[in-house]
């Protein structure tokens, strides 16, 4: 079993990565340069906080203002077990509380296939169709838009695909589901952005693609593969896969209101 230290260590290289960092002690900031999504936006605890946070929630609040970003906050529960309520006192509300599965070489085990189901990488140099498409399902899987995802929205999603492997699948050629994992690093390696389209749900598409992606990041030399489930029923379909709990991700956010006032 991996410890928090080492899973907060990913996910903090991962946003490093990603992201632009601002160092705001005792936490730092990282925002995508040009895409508002809450999810491409929030702070990391740099440790275990202790003590009054107030001057520097304050500091982040406002380097937030100045990039038009919501205050959010993603953290592994056990790293700063006692952040959350020091959030609250301030006015953060909590987002959700998301257990963290894993999953080895030795527990892994394949989807059963789909017919009509392909499948196809989409890298940063795919084509703006494929990449659109990627962003698409992604958009509706969440519940975050309708409307056919821009040029641009698809060039902004494009940095993201040089330090992630995606996987597309596609239902009688038409874009139906996505799974991706983050580049190894210290032999981790995070599945993310599971998403299918409402029309194509529960025929087993999602199961196939965190499969692919799963067996892929062991390809590329990690020892363990991680993800945040989004529900109970989404942990029962990834414990299938050969996922077990461990961890919990929290993720704070500022209420919109309250982030307007600042």
């Amino acid at each position: 079993m991996i410890g928090v230290q080492r899973l907060q260590a990913y996910l903090r290289h991962s946003a490093q990565q990603q992201y632009e960092v601002t160092l705001l002690p005792p936490f730092t900031l990282f925002c995508h340069p040009q895409d508002a999504f809450p999810h491409f936006n929030y702070a990391i605890p740099d440790g275990a906080v202790s003590g009054d946070v107030a001057g520097a929630l304050a500091g982040l609040q406002a380097a937030c203002a100045a990039r038009g970003r919501l205050p959010r906050f993603e953290f592994v529960e056990a790293f700063a077990p006692e952040l959350g309520a020091r959030l609250e006192a301030a006015g953060f509300v909590l987002e959700g509380r998301f257990p963290f599965m894993l999953c080895t070489p030795e527990t892994w085990r394949g989807a059963p296939a789909v017919t009509g189901l392909t499948v196809a990488q989409v890298g940063r140099d795919a084509p703006l169709p494929d990449v659109r498409d990627v962003v698409m399902v992604q958009q509706r899987g969440f519940g975050v838009g309708d409307e056919l995802p821009t040029d641009a929205e698809a060039e902004r999603f494009r940095l993201l695909l040089q330090h992630n492997v995606t996987f597309l699948g596609r239902m009688d050629g038409q874009a139906a589901s996505v799974a991706s994992f983050g580049t190894p690093y210290d032999g981790l390696a995070e599945i993310a952005g599971v998403a299918t389209v409402p029309t194509y749900r529960r025929r087993g598409l999602a199961s196939v693609l965190t499969s692919l992606a799963t067996q892929a990041a062991f390809a590329q030399g990690a020892s363990a593969a991680f993800l945040s489930a989004a529900d109970e029923r989404a942990g029962r379909l990834y414990q299938r896969l050969g996922f077990q709990p461990f961890a919990y991700l929290l993720a704070y956010r500022q209420p919109d209101s309250a982030a307007n006032a600042a």
